[in-house]
């Protein structure tokens, strides 16, 4: 596949960098959703109880709404309409003493902790959750938030991410081109708050007026880095937010970022990656963008740094090479024509 840069002339050939079709999501509602519907999960501790004792061992959005059904209405398991899995755990939840009360305490301990830190709490069923989470195979059950609002509605979102140490010349390219590229497109700056390129495109997006989502590898009340709680009041008060799909205290583990990632990877019409090394969560990240169908590209960088190594490599697959504003602008506003709605 040919790396070319963009122009008019090519955008029809922008599907080919498409690699795989977008994973196929599950139904929307699946039976017996209906009545979890509402835009005040936190209201409902029995759909709060489901958020948080299935998000660590998630099965599927159908079950999600099964076992919010089944504590709602006190289900014997073999009534409700469970995977064997999800099944054998609200037996398990219901033989064990108080199991099921001890589901609904945690809820209500969750609950505090989210209102204390300002957060309310999404599920697949709530109007504000991001569709493009939606149609992930393993989308979040439960993601807690710090917003006024739902940034990636109604509007396009390109997610940028890089090296946590950048080039110089990579900095100084977002500072030359991104508050022109906002200028021009009404659009969302997702990404994962990490030092560097990511906490660059934040900063950016919100000196001009553009909204930013900030996706955490731990709960919102133990961000990662620390000093990240510092941006949350900023990331707000200018219309985005930040996102954990982890509980509110749980802090950094491993595993973290690429689940992490994969948010970041699916949210955006577009994946943008400004510099990343061969072996890094650039490309790892880049990597989940091509997989679930979204249009990836990359600023060519010194094949004489490693920090470009692997943004290299992307465009050497396949990548739409970006060299300015405009040609990002134009990429986003194609892509956003059909994006899903939010």
């Amino acid at each position: 596949m040919a790396t070319h840069c963009l122009t008019a002339g090519t955008l029809h050939r922008l599907s080919a960098h498409r690699t795989k079709p977008c994973p196929p999501g599950p139904t929307w509602p699946p039976s017996g959703a209906q009545d979890l519907q509402n835009d005040s999960p936190m209201d409902d501790p029995h759909v709060l109880a489901a958020c948080f004792v299935t998000h660590l061992s998630w099965t599927s959005v159908s079950d999600f709404a099964a076992l919010a059904v089944a504590f709602a209405a006190d289900l014997e398991p073999e009534r409700a309409d469970l995977s064997a899995p999800a099944r054998r755990r609200l037996t398990l939840w219901r033989e064990t003493p108080h199991g099921l009360g001890s589901a609904r305490a945690a809820a209500s301990q969750i609950e505090g902790q989210c209102a204390r830190l300002g957060a309310d709490v999404l599920h697949p069923f709530h109007s504000d959750y991001p569709s493009a989470l939606q149609h992930l195979a393993k989308p979040p059950v439960f993601l807690s938030r710090v917003a006024d609002a739902a940034p990636w509605r109604r509007r396009a979102t390109i997610s940028v991410f890089g090296s946590r140490e950048p080039s110089q010349s990579a900095l100084s390219w977002m500072d030359a081109h991104l508050p022109e590229f906002c200028s021009a497109v009404d659009v969302c700056v997702a990404s994962g708050g990490a030092r560097g390129i990511d906490r660059r495109s934040h900063a950016l997006a919100i000196a001009n007026s553009r909204p930013t989502v900030m996706f955490l590898p731990s709960g919102l009340g133990a961000p990662y880095p620390a000093d990240l709680r510092e941006w949350f009041a900023g990331v707000r008060s200018g219309g985005g937010a930040v996102l954990s799909e982890f509980p509110p205290l749980q802090p950094v583990r491993r595993p973290n970022f690429e689940r992490r990632n994969r948010m970041i990877a699916a949210i955006g019409n577009v994946a943008f990656a400004v510099e990343g090394r061969r072996q890094s969560g650039t490309m790892m990240t880049a990597r989940m963008a091509a997989d679930y169908g979204r249009t990836v590209c990359a600023l060519p960088g010194s094949p004489m740094d490693p920090r470009s190594a692997g943004t290299l490599d992307l465009l050497r697959d396949g990548a739409v090479l970006i060299r300015d504003s405009a040609d990002l602008s134009v990429l986003v506003s194609c892509e956003s024509v059909n994006a899903m709605p939010a």
